[in-house]
């Protein structure tokens, strides 16, 4: 979901990432309002009179950690995006709303939103940085979207799908976009660690133990995509 936004919102947001820092998410909201991800943070960037900034910008950044929710409020034709942290006053919003204290466009941490289908896109980049919010935190569902994922790669494996080479690079990428992540602002330790040839797995961390056992107390023909019980 990545959307053309305002040119001036553009030149902020090149100030405002880093180096090597890449969105994941930029959606435009009816007005000159953006939404924009990266794999660390969220920002709302607002320019323009509508927004309250008429003669310059405004930029909200969250680190992934600090964000409590994030929701679409929406009717028949308008509504808004709104993120919540621990650090920002929370009132009551109205789309039509003439009084700055809860009119979406210029409150900055919500963002305008018109029509279904800009309702649809943004409200997917709920559910996208729900999940990187689950993820930072080190939650039990990222847990076990993680040992999920590496029991889809160990069956495929194990049934002749995937090389011992094919294996590697798969395990690899899964751990560099999972166990790889910071947690709260610390890095995440004893990150787990595999050693496969195309024979066997080796058991070198807890978690590969685990999704071992998942793979081989299923016999020979695991299901794929599902957990044992």
């Amino acid at each position: 979901m990545m959307e053309k936004i305002p040119r001036i919102l553009e030149s902020r947001l090149r100030d405002v990432l880093s180096k090597d820092e890449q969105p994941i998410i930029k959606l435009k909201g009816a007005f000159k309002e953006a939404l924009v991800c990266t794999p660390s943070r969220v920002i709302i960037a607002k320019a323009g009179f509508m927004t309250g900034s008429p003669f310059g910008t405004n930029v909200l950044q969250l680190p992934y950690c600090d964000i409590i929710a994030v929701e679409v409020k929406f009717d028949l034709i308008s509504g808004f995006f709104e993120l919540s942290s621990g650090g920002i006053q929370i009132a009551a919003m109205n789309y039509w709303s003439l009084d700055k204290r809860s009119n979406p466009a210029k409150a900055p941490n919500c963002i305008s939103i018109t029509g279904s289908e800009m309702a649809d896109k943004f409200t997917s980049a709920c559910s996208i940085i729900m999940e990187n919010i689950t993820r930072k935190k080190g939650g039990t569902d990222a847990s076990e979207l993680e040992l999920s994922a590496l029991d889809k790669v160990a069956s495929m494996f194990q049934n002749g799908l995937l090389t011992g080479e094919e294996f590697r690079a798969a395990k690899s990428k899964l751990l560099v976009s999972n166990g790889g992540e910071q947690n709260c602002g610390e890095t995440k330790a004893n990150t787990p660690s595999f050693e496969v040839d195309d024979s066997s797995l080796k058991e070198t961390s807890v978690l590969e133990s685990a999704a071992q056992r998942v793979v081989f107390e299923r016999g020979p023909h695991p299901t794929f995509g599902r957990r044992g019980r």
